[in-house]
């Protein structure tokens, strides 16, 4: 038997003693953590009390036997903190090794793998002696040498100068072969005076269009940066404003999402589109975004009964210490990938 160990909600709220849709805060956010827990509730433990957690909530009712009404009430959190997941086998969806993806998914995908590491502090910008090679941190292909080690950079693993960033975006966010090989060679497409690019079978020349045509996922490039344009008049970049001081503003902003403006666009004078799409088997490892990394973390949730606070989709620290901590309590080789074994295992292992 397990019982949960997170942190239950206060039901009481104003005058009522129940959370009900249209909920936010801290007490939505624990309800989500423990129906993920329970039930392996398809929702992101966000805040917002909408439809998937009423939904949710009512799954949850109609197991333990209560009135299903989609509220969470007292008479819920009683169930709630008397339930236990009985030994068995995990009833959820595990994630698969074949990727399917569009090239919509894989720019979507890429977008929020940019997104996510512009919001994870500890990474930030690092400009190496030959920009494209400065390597990646999930790839475990970042060298001091390659990241500003003349001016004493701290935390070198964790720099993308911006043609890397770009790189790894699409290869551990779309999971796109020709950047992803590239990312765990050490290297990237290079942008410098319009080659690469230019090169690539995925990445195809679109001139300048106007600015009001961008897509996102859109690369922008001139000699010196390239950037990703992210939509609704932004850009996602890596850029050298860092003064290497952790934690200044400087520093958390070095790789960010900002406004594009009609100036700045003009500096970019190439423009490149991704066209290509991925159909294949990957394995599931450190660095990955997307909907099955969330699929991945819904199992771990469940076989060690607690909630992982990652960032939902993110395969980010957390996460990989989750994955190498079940592949050694069941046997297995602790390389923190998900491949066939570790699959196999997954879909048979009881607790």
């Amino acid at each position: 038997m397990a019982k949960y160990t997170g942190k239950f909600p206060n039901v009481h709220v104003g005058d009522r003693n129940y959370l009900r849709k249209g909920d936010k805060g801290e007490e939505v956010k624990k309800l989500q953590s423990f129906l993920k827990w329970a039930i392996n509730a398809p929702i992101k433990p966000g805040g917002t009390y909408g439809e998937k957690t009423t939904q949710a909530v009512k799954d949850f009712q109609q197991k333990v036997g209560l009135p299903v009404d989609g509220t969470f009430g007292e008479a819920s959190l009683k169930k709630a903190k008397e339930y236990e997941i009985k030994p068995g086998v995990y009833q959820g969806k595990l994630p698969s090794l074949l990727v399917k993806k569009t090239a919509k998914q894989v720019i979507n995908d890429a977008l929020g793998w940019a997104a996510w590491i512009s919001k994870d502090n500890s990474f930030h910008y690092g400009h190496g002696r030959a920009a494209h090679h400065n390597g990646c941190y999930f790839c475990g292909t970042n060298t001091l040498s390659g990241a500003r080690a003349k001016k004493g950079v701290k935390q070198y693993k964790k720099t993308y100068c911006c043609n890397p960033f770009v790189n790894a975006a699409f290869a551990h966010g779309g999971l796109d072969s020709e950047t992803l090989k590239l990312c765990r060679n050490g290297s990237s497409l290079d942008y410098h005076k319009g080659r690469g690019y230019d090169t690539s079978s995925k990445f195809k020349k679109v001139g300048h269009p106007k600015k009001s045509n961008l897509k996102p996922g859109d690369v922008l490039c001139r000699s010196t940066h390239v950037a990703m344009y992210y939509g609704n008049g932004k850009i996602v970049q890596a850029r050298g404003e860092d003064d290497n001081k952790v934690g200044s503003k400087k520093w958390n902003r070095s790789i960010g999402i900002t406004t594009l403006t009609d100036k700045n666009y003009k500096n970019f004078p190439r423009v490149y589109r991704y066209r290509g799409k991925v159909n294949r088997k990957v394995t599931i490892r450190h660095g990955e975004y997307g909907d099955r990394v969330g699929l991945l973390q819904d199992f771990l949730a469940w076989y060690f009964g607690k909630e992982i606070t990652s960032r939902y989709k993110c395969f980010d620290d957390e996460t990989l210490k989750y994955v190498k901590k079940f592949q050694r309590k069941n046997g297995l080789k602790a390389t923190g990938r998900v491949g066939k074994d570790t699959l196999k295992k997954m879909k048979t292992v009881k607790k």
